[in-house]
Order: structure tokens, then C-alpha cells, then sequence
């Protein structure tokens, strides 16, 4: 977020100088003041839309001080002869200072209303995507205790082993929710991170799966990179589960392939699916967005992608869909220096 804030103010402020030598460079050869305060109020204007309230403010005020200082007699100081300069600067101040209150109202409401949407699809995904391994593990429960003097030990083990299993799914799926709400309210990307071996963190979610489910290559012993561990563990198993899940019904594995320069890691996970359709390529880290049908077991809350993405991009990387000869390739790049 602050070097989001850092990098929108320095353009917003390189605009605003660009537009002020352009002014003067006009109102050398021909343009007259109103033209000037025009285009120095359309630098304001653009500020207000890449950039915060306070930004806009401060390049009102520049600009304000600009047409003072620059394009008013006497010129070069800031002192004003003209009622007319006077006034027409005031002007200025007020319409700026209502177009950032315009635009930040604007931008509080289009939040609400993305709160709002999010609040749906959750509502929708709770009611449909939890409910499956939910009844699952009631299911798995209730025959335990309705049959238990009946059930033999082997079905007992079944019976058990498949409720824990809904049940894990189950946690995957609500804090995959949470982090999903956490990160679309700004509130989880403060992180907490101390220098920690990778290859520790990948393998740990390498072991959740089958040994004929995924492999792991690499020829690094040593490599650390500063991270929130529990963060990025999440985000590896949701990219490397999704991977996995659509690899079956085929022998083939998931590849997770680690590699490292002086300054940035690459992670490559590929699958032997079906692959991305072109169509959906930019659509696969939205919320909620999910290539199976509904009605699949499988099909999950359509949030992994997502919170994987915010969670990478939060410890200064990135995540995107690799072009392949077959299946899926997901890489990621994570830099080894704080960010």
C-alpha cells in the first residue's frame, strides 16, 4: 500500500510539472490565462484520479501557486495587482478542491458497492460450496454413531479418515474466504516477515499430497527470502492443490520446479490438464471465478487463485499463467531482498 501511495504521488506530481512547463510554454507563444488556469486545473483533475484526496489538494495548491507565481502580474512573486487574477485563482482553489471531494466520494462509493458484490458472492459460495464437505463429515459422523456396534474396524478407519478429510477441505475453504475478505478490505496486507528458508515451506505443502501426486526439483540448499511463513504456505498450496485437482484421472504429476537469481525466485508449477482456455486467462484470479461446473465436488469456493495472488503480490511478487505445450503452468516470483 505505501509504495502504491509513494508511486501514484510522484506521477501525480510529475503531472502536474508537466503540465505547468507545458502551460508556460503555451502562454509564451499564444494561449491566453484562461486557457493556462484551464490546463492547470486539468492537471488537477488527473491527479485527483490517479492519486489520494491529499494529493489532489496539494496539486491545487501548486497549481494555485504556480499561476501566482508564473503567469500573474508582477510576475515572479506572489503578490497580485489584478482582481481579476485574484479571483480567477479562488476559483481555482474552490474547483479543486470540489473535484477531489467529487472523485473521493466517487471512489468511497464504488468501494462500498465492491463490498457489497463480495458480501453476495461469499453469501452464495458459503451456501453452496460449503455445504458439501459439511454434509460429509455430518454424514460420516452420523453413521458412526447410528451403526457403531455394526460397523467393522476397517469401516470404522473410513469412516474417520473421511470425515477428516471433509473437515480439512472444509477449513481450506472458510480461510480461504477470510483472507479473501481481509485482502479486498486492505486489512491483510501488513505483513510479518522475518528471513525464512523456502525449500522448508515449499516442502511442507509438498507432503500434504500424495508422493505420486507432486514432485518437487531444485538444486538449492540455502535459499532464504523474508516472508510471513504461514502466508505464503497458504498461497503455495492453493496454486499446487488447484493443480492437482485438475491433473486427475491422468498418471501424470505436478511439477514444482524452484530456481533462483542474485535477486528474484521463480516458482513453476505445471499440471497435465486440461489446460486454461484463452478465454478465461485473465479472468482465473478473479474472486469466484471457477473453470469446473458447480455442480463437481471439486469445484470449490473459486477463491484460491485470488488469495494466492494477494498474498504473493503482498510480499512483493507476482503470479501468472505461463504459456506451455500441454496442461497448466502457474509461475511465481518472489524476490529474496525485503520489499
Amino acid at each position: 500500500m505505501i509504495h502504491w501511495w509513494r508511486r501514484t504521488s510522484f506521477v501525480a506530481l510529475l503531472i502536474v510539472l508537466t503540465i505547468n512547463l507545458l502551460a508556460g510554454l503555451l502562454d509564451h507563444y499564444f494561449l491566453p490565462k484562461t486557457g493556462v488556469l484551464l490546463l492547470l486545473q486539468l492537471a488537477v483533475v488527473v491527479c485527483t484520479f490517479l492519486s489520494s484526496t491529499w494529493v489532489s489538494i496539494l496539486a491545487a495548491c501548486l497549481c494555485a501557486l504556480s499561476f501566482n507565481f508564473f503567469f500573474t502580474s508582477p510576475q515572479y512573486t506572489l503578490h497580485m495587482n489584478n482582481g481579476e487574477d485574484i479571483i480567477n485563482v479562488l476559483v481555482f482553489f474552490i474547483i479543486g478542491l470540489l473535484t477531489s471531494y467529487a472523485v473521493g466520494f466517487w471512489r468511497r462509493q464504488k468501494h462500498r458497492l465492491a463490498l457489497a458484490e463480495l458480501r453476495t458472492s461469499m453469501l452464495m459460495s458459503v451456501s453452496h460450496d460449503l455445504r458439501t464437505p459439511l454434509a460429509a463429515v455430518m454424514g460420516a459422523l452420523e453413521t458412526l454413531q447410528t451403526y457403531t456396534d455394526k460397523l467393522e474396524p476397517q469401516e470404522h478407519q473410513e469412516l474417520l479418515t473421511s470425515a477428516r478429510a471433509q473437515s480439512e477441505r472444509l477449513y481450506r475453504y472458510i480461510e480461504n474466504l477470510l483472507q479473501a475478505t481481509r485482502f479486498e478490505l486492505d486489512e491483510g496486507v501488513s505483513l510479518i516477515r522475518s528471513k525464512q528458508p523456502l525449500m522448508p515451506i515449499i516442502e511442507s505443502v509438498c507432503a500434504r499430497f500424495d508422493v505420486d501426486e507432486v514432485r518437487i526439483s531444485h538444486s538449492l540448499s540455502d535459499l532464504k527470502l523474508y516472508a510471513q511463513a504461514p502466508l505464503l504456505e497458504q498461497a503455495f498450496h492453493n496454486v499446487i492443490d488447484n493443480a492437482v485437482s485438475f491433473n486427475e484421472g491422468n498418471a501424470a504429476v505436478v511439477d514444482v520446479s524452484v530456481t533462483a537469481s542474485t535477486e528474484n525466485i521463480l516458482i513453476q508449477i505445471h499440471d497435465e490438464g486440461p489446460g486454461v482456455p484463452k478465454a478465461y486467462r485473465d479472468e482465473i484470479f478473479k474472486p469466484f471465478t471457477s473453470l469446473r461446473e458447480k455442480e463437481s465436488s471439486d469445484a470449490g469456493t473459486g477463491v484460491g487463485l485470488t488469495v494466492a495472488q494477494s498474498i504473493i503480490r503482498a510480499h512483493g511478487g507476482d503470479i501468472s499463467l505461463v504459456p506451455s505445450v500441454t496442461g497448466c503452468t502457474m509461475q511465481i516470483t518472489l524476490p529474496t531482498k525485503r520489499v
